[in-house]
């Protein structure tokens, strides 16, 4: 299969540092690679960097749903995706206390 240079870029430390197996890492950079322009160059800089997110959507950031639904960081960046892009559904599965997100 070929990927796209972000694609590239970010698979192997999926991977390696954060467990995915490839066929999830895969699913989970293209889903990266076609968040909303706001959250993929957040993703990108904390990605790089390590450092503290600050974008925050619907009241929601990565540090918040890391601590309130136990998300690992990039599943907490697909979820703010989620909120920006259908924050209706997001929201309301977030209430229910749930995510749908690899």
């Amino acid at each position: 299969m070929s990927y796209t240079p972000f694609q590239n870029q970010i698979l192997p430390r999926l991977i390696q540092e954060w467990n995915y197996t490839e066929e999830d890492a895969a699913a989970v950079a293209l889903e990266l690679e076609q968040a909303t322009p706001q959250v993929r160059e957040a993703f990108q800089v904390w990605w790089a960097t390590q450092q503290p997110c600050e974008l925050e959507i619907q009241g929601y950031t990565v540090a918040s749903l890391m601590q309130e639904f136990q998300m690992n960081p990039i599943a907490a960046f697909l979820t703010l995706d989620w909120l920006m892009q259908e924050p209706e559904s997001a929201l309301a599965a977030l209430a229910e206390g749930y995510d749908v997100i690899i």
